[in-house]
């Protein structure tokens, strides 16, 4: 796992490259449709399979009444208050959990679009993270099962879910062997244990 200051200083570099735009006055940080996975990828390939699961909306269904508190327009007004509405299409945002961390992000169900806080894309990776390495054998088996399942039933293209299939795959791999040279070295322990009491 990344420190937290390398982790800044990656996601900089990485926002750089793939040309996000970062607003001047708060710090938070607007992602095209698409960007936002893109990036985390970037900063970290075992995550890929990792990706925001966004619910099938259909606006219609969504009161505007829900959205008559979202109006500010952010774009011309330098606060520290996160934007309350898409500012490419004017959209009002929906609040989503990014999947399996604690952030929420604002999402605009037009153009796809996502903006982040300031200091949010760090704890989405630094939670993912934290997710992947807490995950047992059993776990990682599970998720590749379900990976495998996509390739053939999932939005995403065939190639793309293919490759989050083969990362699980990887990653089932180091855990399995992780795991194991963990039993054999408390086998080991115990067989000299067992030794030294003949």
């Amino acid at each position: 796992m990344k420190c937290v200051r390398c982790l800044k200083l990656l996601i900089s570099k990485c926002i750089e490259s793939i040309g996000i735009e970062e607003c001047q006055f708060c710090g938070g940080v607007w992602f095209d449709g698409g960007e936002l996975n893109a990036l985390k990828d970037q900063v970290n390939p075992d995550l890929n399979w990792m990706d925001m699961k966004v619910p099938e909306l259909d606006p219609e269904a969504i009161p505007v009444s829900c959205f008559d508190w979202l109006i500010m327009d952010y774009i011309n007004t330098p606060s520290s208050a996160q934007p309350h509405s898409c500012p490419k299409c004017a959209e009002p945002f929906l609040p989503l959990i990014y999947n399996g961390t604690s952030v929420e992000v604002d999402f605009c169900h037009k153009c796809e679009g996502i903006w982040l806080d300031r200091g949010e894309f760090g704890k989405i990776i630094l939670e993912l993270e934290s997710r992947m390495h807490s995950m047992t054998v059993a776990d990682c088996a599970r998720e590749s099962l379900r990976e495998a399942k996509e390739i053939f039933t999932g939005r995403e293209l065939v190639v793309s879910e293919w490759r989050d299939f083969l990362t699980l795959i990887r990653i089932l791999h180091r855990k399995a062997l992780s795991e194991r040279s963990a039993i054999a070295s408390a086998l080991e322990v115990m067989r000299c244990a067992s030794l030294s009491f003949h």
